[in-house]
């Protein structure tokens, strides 16, 4: 199975199939994110990006989110006009 190509809804039934029900949780975050939490009580985030999918512990997750929205924010202010 070419995980690359399917949709994040159906990607997320291709985890919940893989033994996570009694492992932990998936869920949709957003758009762009999964979240997978188990009950060893790690978690990781997935973002299928473009031809890839990455996968992210907490911590990156979040510098990840941080770092896109000051980003997002700068490109904001930088197309104001004085």
């Amino acid at each position: 199975m070419d995980l690359l190509r399917l949709p994040l809804l159906v990607l997320i039934d291709v985890f919940k199939n893989m033994n996570f029900k009694e492992k932990g949780t998936v869920r949709r975050i957003d758009n762009n994110w999964i979240e997978l939490k188990r009950r060893d009580g790690s978690e990781f985030f997935i973002n299928p990006f473009g031809p890839s999918i990455r996968f992210y512990n907490k911590k990156a997750y979040l510098k990840k989110v941080r770092e896109d929205e000051e980003y997002a924010l700068a490109r904001q202010l930088g197309n104001l006009r004085v």
